[in-house]
């Protein structure tokens, strides 16, 4: 199977597990003693079978004596391992010492606890996480989408002040094709003065409100959904921004996990009204002469 298949199946097995215990189908003891290299690859296993990703050489049943996990291919046994021991590192899984030639045993950390009680993609789904990213948002630019790719890949890997940075680029390249854009519904002299508004500008910061103060004078022709400017667009880019630049900067400030985590997480919704407006702003651009 595909690594994404299986970072996927992975965690929708830990969230199942997690929810049979949540809805008292099992208890703690037993939600315990599930959680082990051996459970999750068997219920992925059972769950690849289902979805027609993998198809085991002989039934799944317990006439065989043989459980279900021991017939993936081992490239995929070894996957699910490092996929589990890379949860370990991000802190929502805790290895206990019990001595097992076979299965390594875990507990959920109280950080585990709310990466799994989550019901949307999240960044430790990283292909669930950018294939809603892209659904949600079908007008990002490319780029763009790289470099939020990067921020998860970066964050699995616990380089948290990189992953900071490449969130800020998203965000700081979607800004940029918004002014352009914007730039593209004037008339030749409005974006006369308005191209030589943002030349004037120092930093990113100062076109970010360039491009605020003009968008909010004409808020009341954008769509209905994306009116709020100050929380979606103000409140977010702050965020964002002020994330990356301690990150970017020898501040010596490093940006926690949770507020990486945070940040990716808003730039679901961030980016999917941005699409909004960046398709209205294209189906209103003049043309040039």
């Amino acid at each position: 199977m595909e690594l994404a298949e299986l970072h996927v199946l992975t965690l929708q097995a830990l969230k199942d597990m997690y929810a049979a215990l949540e809805a008292r189908r099992i208890d703690e003891g037993q939600f315990l003693q599930n959680l082990n290299t051996g459970s999750v690859m068997n219920r992925v296993a059972l769950q690849a079978a289902e979805a027609g990703l993998w198809r085991p050489p002989k039934p799944i049943t317990e006439a065989f004596g043989q459980a279900a996990w021991d017939m993936l291919p081992t490239e995929d046994q070894k996957s699910i391992r490092s996929i589990l021991w890379q949860l370990v590192g991000l802190g929502i899984l805790i290895p206990r010492s019990i001595h097992d030639p076979v299965n390594q045993f875990f507990e959920l950390s109280s950080y585990g606890v709310e990466v799994l009680r989550e019901e949307t993609p999240s960044p430790y789904d990283p292909f669930g996480f950018i294939r809603r990213l892209t659904s949600d948002a079908p007008h990002l630019e490319s780029e763009t989408i790289e470099y939020v790719q990067e921020a998860v890949e970066t964050f699995l890997s616990r380089h948290f002040r990189a992953a900071a940075v490449m969130t800020g680029l998203a965000s700081e390249n979607e800004i940029l094709k918004l002014i352009e854009l914007f730039a593209d519904t004037l008339e030749q002299g409005a974006r006369s003065a308005f191209d030589q508004a943002i030349g004037r500008c120092r930093n990113l910061r100062e076109k970010f409100d360039r491009l605020y103060e003009r968008l909010n004078q004409a808020r009341v022709d954008l769509p209905a959904d994306i009116r709020e400017l100050d929380t979606w667009l103000a409140g977010t880019f702050q965020v964002i921004r002020l994330t990356r630049n301690d990150a970017g900067h020898p501040t010596g400030q490093k940006p926690s996990r949770e507020a990486v985590y945070a940040n990716l997480n808003l730039f679901l919704t961030y980016a999917r009204y941005l699409s909004i407006l960046k398709n209205h702003l294209r189906a209103n651009a003049r043309k040039q002469p």
